[in-house]
């Protein structure tokens, strides 16, 4: 039996028309250069192909639906919008993926990207006298026992590297966009999250475990700069671990983090057939502020992977929790969301993937 796929009318009628559109149907567009340069600067290269390819919709005034809030015709900040420097892995990144420029327009050329991401490796210069391509490489093997396993010898120069994102133009630059900002040990102590940083406990640390996440993950990080190399990823957690400069800060392991649930729930929970199930979380909070901090903790975590699941509890949970018995509440009035939302959460909860909002709550989830 043959099968006729049957498409639209409007589809048929649009084809003559989409195939005579720049960036539909044609094979790639000239490129802007012919090879890459050593050192691409902003006012030789860059400016040129943001120009060719960018400024139409990204500008002082944004047009085709294009938003606000940054503009790709300036290197600085600009107005109080973030220029190009601001928005470099995050342009890098939609040119990679190949969603930017959009389909109506000429894509950026294989060498266009190339020298694009050669220019974030130099450190984004906008002469060639400010182009870092010629420093030297940070000595960041983890067998290396030359280098002191500080945050300032060992981590900062990782973070530091204008190819991962992180300080030199990305979101840890200081604490405005992120509440983290990873310029010294003093900033990471200092996060806003206190479960980002979890002295000698890199399980613990979300520092470590967003970039330990499988590719992909939308909260792996970087989140537009290159992937950590495995090396580097060891090296992080080796230094959370064991690191010569934060012997002092180490907590004891028996010693619960302080926060609303503390020392009482930890133990209730690891008493649990299953401790990483709501059920467990919701029953060991025993109706205190406890339950309503991890409400909140659950609410923020399920939002990147159980939202649906939450969004149908939640109701129930919020009348439920100011009851006598909670857990007799939920039961009786929504025992099938309740299940939904434990199914869909344990996973999530035992991988650690919440343990950045559940430590504010005085919770350590652990394997």
């Amino acid at each position: 039996m043959t099968i006729v796929r049957r498409y639209p009318l409007w589809i048929l009628l649009a084809l003559p028309m989409l195939t005579g559109c720049p960036g539909f149907g044609d094979e790639e567009p000239p490129s802007l250069f012919a090879e890459v340069p050593d050192v691409p600067t902003y006012q030789e290269h860059i400016k040129p192909l943001m120009e060719a390819r960018c400024v139409e919709c990204h500008a002082d005034t944004p047009t085709l639906g294009a938003p606000d809030g940054f503009r790709l015709d300036v290197l600085e900040d600009t107005g109080g919008e973030g220029g190009l420097r601001t928005q470099a892995f995050r342009s890098k990144a939609r040119m990679d993926a190949l969603t930017m420029p959009p389909i109506s327009r000429p894509p950026t050329t294989d060498i266009e990207r190339q020298i694009f991401d050669r220019w974030i490796e130099c450190g984004l210069p906008d002469t060639a006298a400010d182009a870092e391509c010629d420093v030297d490489e940070p000595n960041n093997d983890v067998n290396n026992d030359d280098v002191p396993l500080t945050y300032e010898d060992a981590i900062l120069p990782i973070f530091d590297d204008p190819a991962v994102g992180c300080t030199a133009v990305g979101c840890h630059a200081d604490a405005s966009t992120s509440g983290l900002a990873l310029g010294s040990l003093d900033d990471l102590q200092d996060a806003a999250n206190p479960g980002t940083f979890v002295p000698c406990k890199p399980d613990d640390s979300s520092l470590v475990q967003r970039l330990k996440l499988e590719a992909g993950d939308p909260l792996l990080m970087p989140q537009f700069g290159a992937p950590l190399p495995a090396d580097r990823v060891e090296l992080v957690e080796r230094w959370v671990r064991e690191g010569e400069d934060i012997e002092d800060l180490c907590e004891g392991d028996d010693d619960p983090p302080a926060g609303l649930c503390g020392e009482d729930f930890n133990e209730c929970v690891q008493e649990c057939d299953d401790p990483f199930s709501v059920v467990c979380q919701i029953s060991c909070s025993n109706g205190s502020d406890c339950t309503a901090c991890i409400g909140n903790a659950l609410d923020e975590c399920s939002e990147n992977f159980c939202n649906d699941e939450f969004l149908a509890f939640a109701p129930c949970f919020q009348d439920c929790r100011f009851t006598d018995d909670i857990l007799g509440c939920i039961e009786r009035d929504c025992a099938d969301e309740r299940d939904a939302f434990d199914t869909c959460m344990e996973p999530i909860i035992e991988n650690r993937n919440c343990n950045e909002d559940l430590l504010e709550c005085g919770i350590r989830v652990s394997r």
